[in-house]
């Protein structure tokens, strides 16, 4: 199963006005994610998501569907994996998905913003209870000429900054048994990564 629900039709009500259009699509789309997770739960074995947009969102997105299985009465939680995430992500909060041309402005976003994109899409997923996280895309066999080749972290045969920042996530976070969000004040997140081979702390602000 494969979805990226989990938003709710008032924020696009406050941005956008065509929001009732997109509430009603919203609406049908959550039903039928519904009878999904009810009528076919033995049918499948991971709940597969694609979340892009705003990293902060991804926390609520996962949790929106541990909340819909609890309420279903699964005995036991479908794994959940984040086979697609990837950024910035210039749609938003920036207009409609699909009629807005992407920001151009996008691919001159400073190295540390695609750097910060790439833990925080890590970290924010596996504290959430992600199992799971694959990045949107690897590598692009161009240079960038639209969104999905501006996520890539390689760019023919250019490794661009974010790439490292990738080896270095993936590395540090290697071998977590448990993860613990840390209380550090307002505007700061904070996480411990406990690993036998020592923690690892991550944070911003």
């Amino acid at each position: 199963i494969a979805g990226w629900a989990g938003e709710k039709a008032e924020e696009w009500a406050a941005t956008d006005p065509a929001s009732a259009l997109k509430q009603t699509w919203l609406n049908d789309h959550l039903a039928q994610l519904d009878m999904v997770l009810d009528k076919a739960r033995d049918a499948y074995d991971i709940i597969d998501l694609h979340l892009y947009r705003d990293p902060e969102t991804i926390p609520a997105r996962i949790d929106y569907f541990r909340a819909r299985m609890k309420s279903l009465g699964y005995p036991t939680p479908k794994p959940m994996w984040v086979t697609e995430t990837g950024g910035p992500d210039t749609r938003w909060p920036y207009g409609d998905f699909t009629t807005k041309p992407v920001d151009l402005a996008f691919y001159e976003l400073s190295p540390e913003v695609r750097q910060a994109e790439v833990v925080k899409r890590f970290v924010l997923s596996l504290s959430a209870g992600a199992e799971r996280v694959f990045w949107f895309q690897l590598g692009a066999t161009r240079a960038p000429q639209g969104i999905w080749d501006g996520m890539a972290l390689v760019w023919g045969e250019r490794r661009n900054p974010a790439f490292a920042t990738y080896a270095l996530t993936v590395e540090k976070l290697k071998g977590y048994d448990a993860i613990q969000r840390l209380n550090l004040g307002t505007g700061v997140s904070a996480f411990q990564f406990r690993r036998p081979v020592g923690d690892t702390y991550v944070l911003w602000a």
